[in-house]
């Protein structure tokens, strides 16, 4: 099975990142672009694996509170000879340690190797066709609470991938007594 883990986002987040998210694509000639609902801020790709039961101890195992994100940047590279936009994340301290307690347990407990490139971001669309004098800047401040880490299941699909929540974590609010 394909995993990833990564934040979900409530449907009042997605809304306001997709409206975001929009300001560039309504710009776009072509491109595959983020469904609403596959919006979702990727930590982990774990990529093919049969050990599910550790992927999911070790989502357990967050002892992270809730904490906030905001959008940054849309900024875009080539892949293949066409672009993926993307909306940049600013740095975040939880954010990144999050992400490193994900990625080092999952690499001492053998279910993926030690690559790590992280680099916060929100895939806008893939395949882009867009003139450069029509990208727009995009003043972003909105923040968002990131609630939740969810692993999701990968299925490629012909307009892109099928996401499938198989397991979720909520965080602990951030004024809880523990």
């Amino acid at each position: 099975m394909r995993l990833l883990i990564s934040i979900s986002f409530d449907d009042e987040a997605k809304s306001k990142l997709y409206n975001h998210m929009k300001i560039l694509t309504d710009n776009c000639e072509d491109g595959i672009f983020t469904k609403r609902d596959n919006i979702r801020l990727s930590l982990v790709y774990v990529g093919e694996t049969n050990m599910i039961g550790a992927v999911v101890e070790t989502i357990d195992a967050i002892d992270s509170r809730q904490f906030e994100i905001t959008l940054a940047d849309n900024g875009t590279f080539r892949r293949s000879g066409k672009d993926v936009y993307w909306v940049e994340i600013e740095k975040c301290p939880e954010l990144i340690r999050l992400q490193k307690l994900l990625h080092r347990t999952l690499v001492r407990r053998g279910v993926m190797s030690e690559k790590n490139e992280f680099k916060p971001h929100l895939t806008v669309s893939r395949d882009t066709v867009i003139a450069p004098e029509n990208i727009p800047v995009v003043n972003f401040s909105d923040r968002i609470t990131v609630k939740r880490v969810s692993l999701m299941k990968c299925e490629p699909q012909r307009d892109g991938v099928a996401y499938t929540e198989v397991y979720a974590k909520d965080l602990v609010p951030k004024n809880s007594i523990i």
